[in-house]
């Protein structure tokens, strides 16, 4: 009856030190997980703001197209003048208009230009950063988790013995109280 106590005593002591490692495993999973994911996050934020910049680039260069048609098309009419005269203020007109439209293509698309380096600068700065720090943190993780490792085994060591040096005076004391 006594070695079936003792026994339980080793089971409920390794139950309770197995739950507690399984515990602290899954808090560095979870860990290790949720570093993952902020990476993730960041590197997708960071492919869309460049896609958006691709787009914006596209969508200037299909305006610049556009503005040359338009004066390319201006041009071809204007050879259909027989006013010497009309024709030349027409060109004059062309010229005057594709130079405004550059200069309200560069004044709008400058500033937005511009926000969208620092902002993409900003964001490759920050995903470095933020991954720097995630692998510090599993460095670090790993190598408390060695200490808490040799930490439990010790524990688990020492509450062994101390069960055994129980469970040998507990004999020795029932063996002295039986009598001969």
């Amino acid at each position: 009856m006594f070695t079936n106590s003792v026994e339980q005593s080793k089971k409920l002591l390794d139950t309770m030190w197995g739950n507690w490692e399984n515990g602290v495993q899954k808090i560095y999973e979870s860990q290790q997980e949720f570093g993952k994911i902020s990476v993730e996050a960041i590197k997708k934020q960071q492919e869309m703001f460049t896609t958006l910049t691709s787009n914006l680039k596209q969508v200037e260069e299909e305006m610049k197209t556009s503005l040359n048609k338009v004066t390319q098309s201006f041009k071809e009419n204007n050879k259909y003048l027989n006013n010497e005269e009309a024709a030349s203020l027409l060109e004059s007109w062309n010229e005057k208009m594709a130079d405004i439209i550059n200069r309200i293509q560069q004044l709008s698309a400058t500033p937005s230009k511009a926000m969208l380096t620092m902002v993409e600068q900003s964001h490759e700065r920050m995903y470095e950063s933020v991954k720097k720090a995630v692998e510090e943190q599993n460095k670090i993780q790993t190598e408390s988790k060695e200490v808490i490792e040799k930490f439990m085994s010790q524990i688990k060591e020492s509450q062994s013995k101390w069960v055994d040096v129980i469970e040998g005076q507990t004999t020795q004391t029932l063996e002295k109280l039986q009598p001969k």
